[in-house]
Parts: C-alpha cells; structure tokens; sequence
C-alpha cells in the first residue's frame, strides 16, 4: 500500500471515530463494539493465506465474531448464534462464570465468541446448530445453591 494511501486510511478512521464519540456524546450513550473480522495473510490468494516466509504453510482460516442474541424465557435462557455455513457435530462450546465461549468452523471460517450470560447452570440443556443457527439452551439458575456441609 502507498503512504498516501494510507494516510487516507488513517484520515478516515480517525473521522469515523470522531463522529461516533461526537454522536453518542450528544445521546450521552456508550460507545458498543459489534462483530468483526480478522484474516490473517491474503485471503485471496490461491493457497488461503499460507505465508512459507512466516512459517506457516496451513491455509489460514477466518475468524469471525458472529451475531448472537440472548432471550431469557421462563426458566431457560436461549442463545442464538448466525454461524453460516456451520452444522452440528463440529461445534464447541463451553459455560464458564456465567460466559459462554463458542467455536464453531465453517469451512474456510470460523466462528468465535465469548459472551456474558445471566446466571446459569453451567450444563447446557440442549444444544442445536441448523441451517447456520447455532442454538444452545441453558438452565437459569437463580443462586439458589446448596451449600456442602
């Protein structure tokens, strides 16, 4: 890439983030970050990012942050995750301290997230991935912990 170039890529960041702070100043709002994408190597090219220079001669896969939705109900919370290109099996997951930590692949991706929870039990009650909708149901749990003697 040219300096100059990058000094329009610069430029424009540097407006963006002054007017998303100047906009949710005025909303007296909290900034809130929403999904990403990170590829590492060229994406583009025909061995998918493999860098022999860097030592790495494995296809690099995307990651992405997916889109994921929390709906209490009742006595379970349910957690939709959009995971295109996903199905069942090749799913991981794991609750710990009330975060749900997923990692799921999809072909040349894969999808990963840590998301916090309201109390839970730490087992799921069941866990589904469909048509490129991950969801895993899990038992609300409200404190009501007994204690050992």
């Amino acid at each position: 890439m040219k300096e100059h170039e990058n000094d329009d890529i610069k430029r424009i960041a540097e407006l963006i983030c002054r007017l998303l702070a100047q906009s949710l100043a005025e909303r007296g709002e909290q900034p809130i970050g929403y999904g990403f994408t990170i590829i590492a190597g060229n994406p583009d090219s025909r061995d998918g990012g493999a860098c022999e220079r860097c030592g790495n001669t494995e296809p690099r896969r995307r990651i992405i942050e997916p889109r994921i939705e929390i709906h209490p109900c009742e006595d379970q919370i349910h957690v939709t995750a959009e995971v295109a290109g996903a199905e069942g099996q090749e799913c991981r997951y794991a609750v710990r301290k009330q975060c749900l930590h997923l990692a799921v692949p999809a072909g040349d991706r894969v999808y990963q997230a840590s998301v916090s929870l309201p109390p839970v039990e730490e087992e799921p009650v069941r866990v589904t991935c469909r048509h490129g909708v991950l969801e895993v149901v899990l038992k609300a749990s409200h404190g009501e912990k007994e204690s050992s003697p």
